[in-house]
């Protein structure tokens, strides 16, 4: 798994290299209170402020364009590992973080184009790869969040890339992306 770290908007080995070298991928808790495209009108806008009682991270689902800039893509690069395997084999993944401190929203992106949610919306995002990303619906990292069945096949295809939400601070462990009876190593070890 490798997170756009250098923030280009693209993933490629560029994120790998700083990674390997830098380190930890760190980004801020979704904890403010966007909604909507724009502040229509307001004279000052105060909900883009840092600890709300009502944070977006709460409401399972992306708040608008404004919220868009609180996510981050993640490429879940399984694509070697599933070739690997003989033929009619069945994937069931899932990630794994054992804080509950992330949430993520499924998608089409390649990995060329990761972050292309940042400027423009995007469509086949959320569990059903059916809503726009500025409304997809949100899935927390938990043990029993299976992926879809077509965010496999976008697996298949190398493509794999979810828009992560810091939920909470991040104390434990890594993420893992599993398959049963197969974890394969993971990259990103510290919180966001």
């Amino acid at each position: 798994m490798l997170p756009d770290f250098n923030r280009d908007r693209k993933i490629n080995d560029e994120d790998q290299s700083l990674l390997i070298t830098k380190g930890s991928f760190r980004f801020w808790i979704n904890d403010d209170e966007d909604e909507g495209n724009f502040t229509e009108g307001k004279k000052q806008d105060s909900s883009n402020v840092p600890w709300s009682s009502s944070p977006n991270h709460g409401d399972n689902k992306v708040s608008g364009l404004r919220d868009l800039l609180d996510f981050f893509p993640v490429w879940v690069n399984v694509k070697k590992l599933m070739e690997k395997q003989p033929e009619g084999v069945i994937f069931q993944f899932r990630l794994r973080q054992d804080d509950s401190a992330l949430k993520i929203v499924y998608t089409t992106l390649s990995p060329g184009n990761a972050g292309a949610f940042l400027t423009t919306p995007r469509t086949s995002c959320a569990p059903a790869l059916s809503q726009s990303s500025e409304v997809a619906t949100t899935t927390a990292i938990a043990p029993s969040a299976v992926f879809p069945e077509c965010f496999v096949e976008q697996l298949e295809t190398g493509n794999g890339i979810v828009m992560a939400e810091g939920a909470a601070c991040y104390e434990k462990g890594k993420w893992c992306c599993e398959r049963k009876g197969l974890i394969p190593e993971v990259q990103i070890t510290e919180p966001p």
